[in-house]
């Protein structure tokens, strides 16, 4: 077993169920979105999840702090890889003070990047329950669609079919979608006509709130990829 490091846990982490790592650990961690089985200090075994970013994140971690009702800011915590991949997080009562983490690295991000998460998880929502709202008789084919591929694996947010029967892959984006998003739902696209037989035309759309000027120019001589922005529109109830 190999100790990656000690360290306290900040404000961000028991509020969001989250562990989040300084980048310089990355390198111990798998791809981003990928599933990692995690045990805790008595031997119960778990999963987490590296965020979609890239970043040193892991999500999913409500059952961990579930069985640790005593954890709070503050709590010095160990975490370690085994052989076999899987990883440990221990509370730690005396570690080395020489070894523990007291890298003070910027938690604004996490808590926008939570943020931005949960907001493209209801924008997915409330387009699995109305798909017609960005194309009439346009329907459900699977959301959170995984796709392999030799480098990795992928997931489409929303994989649907027209009124023709052809695929339409949807990537949504929380806040500005950037140049890079146009690779992405191109390879997605690719992907979809190799894996699906049936997938003949396939066009891609990419939602978001803002787009940058690089994917405007990218998607700008593409017949089969379409940019549309979403408005979020507030309504209220009285509660007393």
């Amino acid at each position: 077993m190999k100790k990656i490091c000690y360290r306290r846990l900040s404000p961000t982490e028991p509020k969001h169920k989250i562990l989040t790592l300084p980048t310089t650990y990355r390198i111990h961690f798998p791809k981003p979105k990928t599933t990692i089985t995690i045990l805790d200090s008595d031997g119960f075994k778990g999963t987490g999840k590296m965020h979609s970013s890239g970043l040193t994140r892991i999500d999913g971690l409500g059952w961990w702090y579930r069985r640790h009702p005593s954890i709070k800011v503050g709590t010095m915590i160990g975490v370690y890889k085994e052989d076999n991949n899987n990883y440990i997080i221990k509370l730690e009562d005396n570690p080395n003070e020489e070894e523990i983490l007291e890298e003070h690295f910027e938690n604004e991000g996490y808590e926008e990047d939570f943020t931005s998460l949960s907001l493209e998880k209801d924008l997915e929502n409330a387009l699995v329950n109305n798909l017609t709202v960005l194309e009439d008789d346009l329907s459900l084919f699977k959301s959170q669609y995984p796709i392999d591929y030799e480098d990795g694996k992928g997931i489409i947010d929303i994989l649907a079919k027209d009124k023709d029967g052809n695929f339409v892959v949807i990537e949504l984006k929380a806040g500005i979608a950037k140049e890079k998003v146009c690779a992405t739902i191109l390879k997605y696209i690719a992907l979809v006509k190799r894996n699906i037989p049936e997938a003949k035309e396939i066009k891609g759309i990419i939602i978001a709130n803002e787009f940058d000027n690089g994917l405007k120019l990218s998607v700008s001589n593409l017949s089969n990829v379409f940019l549309k922005k979403y408005n979020i529109n507030f309504t209220f109830e009285d509660i007393r």
